[in-house]
């Protein structure tokens, strides 16, 4: 500790030599103005190659979410069906005079993947994991004026990882320019050795470049400017911090520590590092305490894309989706499977979302191409070192998972790496339980009993649900029977909402957002054992946000582009388990009901099961003002839930504390959609390349009330100095580009995001539809209707006028439109939006005329029964099968038959004969199913039972190969009769 008078003699030199220390440490951003094309091309490392006809672009970047959806892309459905490939980028720099001397450095915080960097036609190398920061030395490489980086991307090879991974440069990148001795790249290493409301002991160690003997004064700054401790020296450095503001997730201060170096009686560096003063307990009888406080980390995991914005996440919007998070009650998030930008962690750090931070998905092949099949080996510890020393000093980190389902034992011991470079923070794995700190718990986490057995055999080893619980909802889509994703595997079992399905809508790849779409174990019976067991320290859900790719699993193909496993969906809109979370992690009196109370084809007096979430003491429910009673939560299923006749009108539910309402919940039945209701968040977009606005976009009713079944095509005219980053819905199989004028709304909604270009020039977007059913049994009324919104400036006065024809004629000479009119037979609507007398948009929507089809799963069907799924030894597979793929097959020289029972033997009509597998279901209807093309979306399950494929192909014109698949793999077997 530093005398007050050596503090005193010191403070002025250090403000002096402060200042001129940030004259030789420079950072500049080049995010801007680079230049970009697709595919290889020969010789563009050179510094004299012409790059005029590229396109010139911003980063952060992601190339494959500008693309379309194929079913033909090299990454399949793990990919979501985008493209991939080579990419390269090119950027001309000025140094400038006074960087002579110094040592410059180019720093990348994110390129996916196998990067290659050059200056000036020189390689600097080659780094192949995608998600992490690295750094070069530029220095003996520069020339004065200008210079050349060249970027080469290389993402072919696929799929590279199991789920969308996006291509180019994700991350920041910028330039630094140093005196030869200043701090090392990732040198600074702040920890909290004690502390509590009164004290602090906090330690920083220092690694400084060029001079083993230089001076360092390391000094912690309040948000008030204040000096809150320092300490002078070299190396390892404790000061103390009286009353220090702990960093918490309610209360998440952050103080800056200032590390400045002397050498040889020179102030040569200074640095700014942005740090949090707390404390974490883990203990296995007690669990987990932030700064003495006990608490569950109430998380979430996530994947690294921002849905229609890919993988280059704008700060703005991710702080958007953070904040959506945090106001549903989550303090946790595991960054699966691979860390972040730096941005996301200062995010949290600013946010208080507590982090468990992931390096690694597998530490072997896990798909084809990916980072652990190709370069683990070579590459892990470059990459955990790179990763710790750039992540270490945020607060926000709790816990490093080294692995994903990659092993159940740390058999590499990246644990003992690890504490080489910090031992602060305790390590755990998702489905790793040998070598790390916290045992992590994946699937097994969710299996009945799972968690209580583990704790009897090991009552002195604390474990994370680290992604539990699995399940699935799709927004505004509902079945009231239960569905199991795997129908021969143990589970946790929860009450029917009912014994018959009561909903037709959607698509097959639709989840129902009651809680009853899952894998293993609900949401609810999830979060009540992990609250209620102190030996589990919290649990990270599958997942927090819907994310791109992952869309082979289940029965998943083209154009399916996810699995909805997210509470909030690709465009940002949450799903009804988002308030389950809200009504179990926070105190401000809340109440949600479901389902919503427009149900055209229900036919009045059906039962409808009305779930209400709440934290409040009571619920009340009322229908058209009449209560249907007040209940309190049921504490086992922590729900509130009525079984209430179908009626249209209002349904409200009222929330109580002590007796007095405090929250309320309320649908009204929508009548048929009549307008769009446009909306943003920003209305004053800022010309500065960077910021971003949100445009959501529904369809509304005559008195304004939201039409949950809405399903039309919105066209938008986008005017002024802004960028499109992308339209979306959430509709699990909609295909359609992100970076077009179009999008077609989702249950009622879809959203637009936008970035600011250069220029303050007002930015208007223009929306129109043709609204209506366009499947209807008798008649159907249509409307037309278009809406203005401003991003910046104010709405200029326009003369606008819709013109219409129902017979797909051209609109500009149709009728004049006043009111919404009335379809009874198949037809073509068009339509034509004049402003000022000049076309603007024109708009086309058919509508047909016939019977709505019933979307079903034979697992949701009444005449579904558990039994019906078990091999039955000597009588065969009593459920149902696809008899197409009846026949004798062969495959490796070993015959196999698929029996009319759906069972497959292996060596049939021999000694040997044993059945193999069996077929587990198809879709009815599926609209997969092409005629031999395609045997069905279902599973085969082989024997014995545990391990299920999700599609089974048959190719050929004379169906002659029959194709299963386990992942991405197919065994091919070939017809022989």
């Amino acid at each position: 500790m530093i005398t007050p008078l050596k503090l005193a003699a010191f403070a002025g030199i250090s403000m002096f030599v402060f200042s001129a220390a940030q004259a030789e440490r420079e950072r500049v951003n080049i995010d801007f103005d680079w230049k970009f094309k697709a595919g290889e091309q020969t010789g563009a490392q050179s510094i004299d190659y012409n790059d005029a006809d590229w396109r010139t672009l911003d980063v952060p970047h992601d190339w494959s979410i500008e693309g379309e959806y194929s079913a033909d892309a090299p990454a399949g459905g793990s990919g979501a069906y985008l493209p991939t490939g080579i990419v390269w980028y090119r950027k001309t720099i000025d140094i400038p005079s006074d960087w002579k001397g110094r040592d410059v450095s180019i720093e990348f915080d994110s390129v996916y993947m196998n990067s290659t960097v050059w200056v000036n036609g020189v390689e600097l190398g080659s780094r192949p994991y995608g998600y992490v920061t690295f750094a070069y030395d530029l220095t003996p490489y520069l020339r004065s004026g200008k210079n050349v980086i060249a970027v080469r991307v290389d993402n072919e090879q696929q799929p590279s990882a199991r789920w969308y991974t996006s291509t180019g440069i994700l991350g920041s990148v910028s330039l630094l320019a140093t005196d030869p001795v200043h701090v090392k790249r990732g040198g600074i290493f702040f920890q909290t050795l004690t502390a509590d409301k009164e004290r602090a002991l906090v330690q920083v160690e220092t690694e400084i470049v060029g001079d083993e003997k230089a001076t360092v004064l390391n000094q912690l700054i309040s948000d008030d400017g204040k000096v809150a401790g320092e300490a002078l020296g070299a190396g390892k450095q404790q000061f103390e911090v009286n009353q220090p503001k702990l960093w918490g997730v309610d209360e998440p201060n952050l103080y800056t520590l200032r590390t400045t170096v002397t050498s040889e009686g020179k102030e040569v560096d200074a640095i700014e590092t942005q740090v949090g003063i707390r404390t974490l307990t883990f203990d296995p009888h007690t669990g987990f305490a932030l700064n003495g406080e006990p608490m569950k980390m109430k998380g979430v995991c996530e994947h690294h894309d921002g849905g229609p914005v890919g993988g280059a996440i704008p700060r703005k919007i991710l702080k958007e989706r953070l904040e959506l998070l945090k106001a549903m009650g989550c303090n946790a998030i595991r960054t699966s499977h691979n860390p972040r930008t730096q941005e996301f962690y200062e995010l949290c750090d600013a946010l208080g979302i507590m982090v468990m931070d992931e390096i690694f998905d597998g530490w072997h092949q896990k798909a084809e191409a990916d980072y652990g099949a190709r370069f683990f080996r070579q590459w892990w510890k470059i990459d955990v070192e790179e990763w710790l020393r750039s992540n270490r000093n945020h607060p926000c980190i709790v816990m490093y998972s080294i692995g994903n389902e990659t092993g159940q034992d740390d058999l590499h011991d990246i644990t003992g790496y690890i504490k080489k470079f910090d031992d602060t923070r305790p390590t755990t794995g998702g489905s790793v339980f040998q070598g790390v700190d916290i045992q992590g718990f994946n699937g097994p986490g969710g299996m009945p009993g799972a968690m209580q057995k583990f704790h009897e055999q090991y009552p002195n080893e604390l474990c994370v649900r680290t992604e539990v619980p699995h399940t699935l909802q799709t927004r505004g889509f509902y079945r009231v029977r239960t569905w199991w994703r795997d129908k021969d595997r143990p589970r946790n079992e929860i009450p029917e909402y009912g014994a018959e399905q009561i909903f037709f809508d959607g698509h097959p790849r639709y989840s129902s957002s009651y809680d009853n779409c899952g894998v293993r174990i609900s949401a609810r019976t999830s979060w009540r054992e992990t609250r209620d067991m102190p030996w589990v320290i919290g649990e990270f859900r599958w997942t927090g946000f819907d994310y791109l790719g992952e869309a082979s699993f289940g029965d998943g193909e083209f154009p399916a582009r996810i699995w909805n496993f997210g509470i909030i969906d690709l465009a940002g809109f949450p799903k009804d388990l988002y308030w389950f979370y809200q009504s179990q992690w926070t105190k401000e009196p809340m109440v949600h009901i479901l389902p919503h109370w427009t149900h055209r084809f229900l036919e009045p007096g059906t039962p409808v099961p009305v779930v209400a979430y709440s934290n409040c003491d009571e619920v009340e429910l009322f229908l058209n003002g009449e209560s249907l009673g007040r209940k309190s939560e049921d504490p086992e299923w922590l729900e509130f839930i009525w079984r209430v006749p179908y009626i249209p009108g209002e349904l409200k539910a009222v929330g109580y504390d002590n007796g007095k309402p405090v929250a309320e919940k309320v649908w009204k039945t929508a009548g048929p959609p009549i307008t769009l209701g446009l909306e943003t968040n920003n209305i004053e977009l800022k010309a500065d390349r960077l910021d971003t606005a949100t445009l959501t976009v529904q369809a509304l009713d005559a008195n304004g009330n939201n039409v949950p079944w809405a399903m039309n095509r919105i066209s938008f005219t986008i005017e002024g100095p802004v960028e499109n980053l992308g339209f979306e819905n959430g509709d699990p199989v909609d295909v359609n580009p992100h970076r077009v004028d179009y999008r077609d709304l989702f249950y009622g909604y879809a959203r637009g995001f936008f970035q600011g270009t250069d220029g303050d020039a007002p930015i208007q977007i223009t929306a129109a539809t043709i609204l209506g059913d366009t499947l209807f049994e008798d008649s159907e009324q249509v409307a037309i209707d278009v809406g203005r919104v401003m991003l910046r400036g104010k709405l200029p006065e326009a003369d606008i006028e819709i013109r219409y024809t129902t017979d797909g004629s051209d609109p500009l000479s149709g009728n004049l439109y006043k009111e919404p009119f009335t379809l009874r037979d198949s037809t073509t609507v068009r339509a034509v939006v004049v402003r000022d007398g000049t076309p603007l948009m024109v708009l086309e929507q058919e509508f047909v005329k016939g019977k709505k089809p019933r979307v079903s799963d034979i697992r949701w069907s009444p005449d579904y029964e558990e039994s019906g799924w078990e091999f039955q030894a000597g009588e065969g597979y009593r459920g149902p099968h696809d008899p197409q793929v009846t026949g004798t097959w062969e495959r490796g020289g070993t015959l196999y038959e698929i029996r009319e029972d759906g069972v497959m033997y292996e060596s049939p009509g021999t000694p040997d004969e044993k059945p193999f597998a069996y077929w587990v279901y198809d879709y009815p209807l599926d609209p997969f199913e092409a005629g031999h093309e395609n045997a069905g979306s279902g599973q085969v399950c082989w024997l014995p039972l545990g391990t299920a494929t999700s599609k089974v192909k048959l190719e050929n014109q004379d169906a002659d190969k029959l194709l299963i698949y386990k992942g991405e793999n197919p065994q091919i077997y070939h017809r022989t009769n």
